[in-house]
């Protein structure tokens, strides 16, 4: 209202003071006296005080919308659930705008806000800060999650809506990122991030595990590679200085380390195989007897010369409608173990049907030894990768993971019994309804 005023009395004045002044301004200036002369002055003079004073309210209403945005700025930045920062790329360092409450300690790297971002957010948030970083995107819009600790060293989860901006120089150089961190706290969405990062979380966590245990296995895969490869190099290279009656022994030594490297390279395909879904089981009915008879013929060639290998069978019409070819895969791995930690006496194959209830029977098979037996320290090894009882003794290798694989696939378990210097017995069972 002041305004337009102003600009009224203005427009007013000075269309009179047009309208006055006749068209030969110079002759009428010269025929003035000084009463007229004055006049003239004062009416320029208050045309420019209106003039300034119209501006100095201009300059005011501006000074009060600033004051306000700023106050309403302050306001934002003093809210705890409102976090204003910045990077400088050239220090490579975060910087927080709100004064009382921070996101980033001051001077902060990219490397080291990794330990209070929670580790399944890092990821998300590193790409799409590397992401400005490299102009590929002008801004990018995140969730993500902040860790916090108190004096007490308790941790806090602290959910958030990252909104990022890169700044360009005159040179359109890019020189920092800003960034808008929103508290979220409907509590709908944070229980469903809570949940969401519980399961991340519990992801990473098998997945390291996973990449640990992937590590343990390929070094345990190397050096039981290494072994026979290194016993058949080193004969190939005295191959022809060998006494002709010596490389009878020679060969028969190549041939086993060449079918232990053999059945090592089958263990681990099938073992992958069952993992990854590429094996999968054909049912078909057999004779179990009839089979277990032909693999006792076959593995008695490969055991200990004082190694006698005995089956038990309770019917030879017994049939099944399981994997012949697995179902033997189980009884073979078995077989050989046992024939590793026995030295003299009996290998024993058998089965029998256990009857749960009328509607449920389950294959029972074992196989039993009379070797050195298990000591209870070690019953944990038993079951894990090329597990051994001292870095001396031969690794089981990995017989009984391939075991255990095929049987996940029938929902069937296997479990052992152990007197140290007695002997072992494995049992495998498979439900058959």
């Amino acid at each position: 209202m002041e305004n337009f005023l102003l600009l009224t009395t203005l427009f007013s004045f000075l269309r009179y003071f047009f309208n006055s002044i006749p068209f030969n301004l110079y002759h009428t200036i010269n025929e003035m006296n000084a009463y007229s002369l004055f006049f003239l002055f004062l009416l320029i003079a208050f045309v420019v005080f209106l003039f300034f004073m119209y501006v100095k309210l201009r300059i005011n209403k501006a000074k009060k919308v600033l004051l306000n945005e700023n106050e309403k700025l302050n306001t934002i930045l003093q809210n705890k659930e409102i976090l204003l920062w910045s990077y400088n790329i050239e220090y490579d360092s975060f910087y927080s705008l709100n004064k009382k409450r921070t996101l980033f300690r001051k001077g902060e790297s990219l490397l080291s806000i990794k330990e209070i971002i929670h580790p399944a957010y890092y990821s998300a948030f590193y790409y799409a800060f590397v992401s400005l970083l490299n102009k590929k995107k002008l801004s990018s819009s995140i969730k993500t999650c902040f860790l916090s600790k108190d004096k007490k060293g308790n941790v806090t989860e602290n959910f958030y809506t990252m909104n990022m901006y890169g700044s360009t120089n005159k040179k359109n150089k890019l020189y920092k990122i800003m960034g808008v961190a929103i508290k979220l706290q409907d509590s709908t969405i944070l229980t469903k991030l809570k949940e969401d990062t519980s399961k991340a979380e519990r992801a990473r966590k098998k997945a390291e595990k996973e990449n640990e245990q992937t590590d343990k296995y390929l070094k345990s895969i190397s050096f039981e590679f290494r072994t026979p490869l290194n016993i058949i190099s080193g004969f190939a290279q005295v191959a022809d200085s060998i006494d002709k009656h010596e490389r009878q022994k020679i060969k028969n030594l190549v041939e086993e380390q060449t079918a232990r490297l053999v059945k090592l390279i089958e263990n681990i395909i099938y073992i992958y195989g069952f993992k990854d879904g590429e094996y999968y089981l054909t049912n078909k009915p057999f004779n179990l007897s009839q089979t277990i008879d032909k693999i006792a013929i076959k593995m008695q060639k490969k055991l200990k010369p004082d190694i006698a290998l005995q089956t038990k069978c309770p019917s030879t019409n017994a049939v099944f409608n399981l994997d012949e070819k697995y179902i033997s895969v189980i009884i073979e791995n078995l077989v050989d173990n046992a024939n590793k930690f026995t030295q003299q006496g009996l290998i024993i194959i058998r089965y029998f049907i256990k009857e749960e209830d009328k509607n449920k029977h389950t294959l029972a098979l074992c196989i039993s030894d009379t070797g050195i037996g298990i000591e209870e320290k070690y019953r944990e090894l038993i079951f894990k990768p090329f597990g051994k009882i001292d870095k001396f003794s031969e690794g089981r290798g990995l017989g009984l993971n391939v075991c255990t694989a095929i049987l996940e696939k029938y929902n069937g378990s296997i479990t052992f019994e152990s007197t140290v210097n007695k002997g072992t017995e494995f049992w495998v069972s498979i439900p058959l309804d």
